[in-house]
This record gives C-alpha cells, sequence and structure tokens, in this order.
C-alpha cells in the first residue's frame, strides 16, 4: 500500500522516476491490443491514441463500479 513512499525514502528521485516511466510505458502497452480492438474502424493504429482511449474505459468503468 504504501510501496511508493517507501521508495521515495529510499531512493534518489530521478531513480523513482525512472521507474514510474517504466510502469507507465508497460501500462499503456498493455492498454493498447484493448484499444485497438475497440476502435478498429474509427482510429488508425497509433499506439498513443489506443492506450490512451483503453486506459480511459477501464478508469470510467472503476469508477462506476466503486
Amino acid at each position: 500500500m504504501f510501496f511508493s513512499l517507501n521508495l521515495i525514502e529510499i531512493l534518489p528521485l530521478y531513480i523513482v522516476d525512472i521507474f514510474f516511466f517504466f510502469f507507465f510505458f508497460v501500462v499503456m502497452l498493455l492498454g493498447y491490443p484493448i484499444g485497438r480492438y475497440l476502435l478498429f474502424n474509427y482510429c488508425e493504429n497509433n499506439l498513443i491514441k489506443n492506450s490512451i482511449f483503453s486506459l480511459s474505459v477501464f478508469a470510467t468503468v472503476k469508477f462506476r463500479l466503486f
């Protein structure tokens, strides 16, 4: 639960930024196939657009469920 706070206390801030960038990139790559499936005819095959669309759909669904 407090994993990120422990990292900030232990590691320098630039290393925490590198971890954040890495995890953000992994989440974008994992969200790409679902965004591509949902936006098949509406958008060109773009990593950023498809990933952001799928992440926003998941965030909306999660917000509505909880």
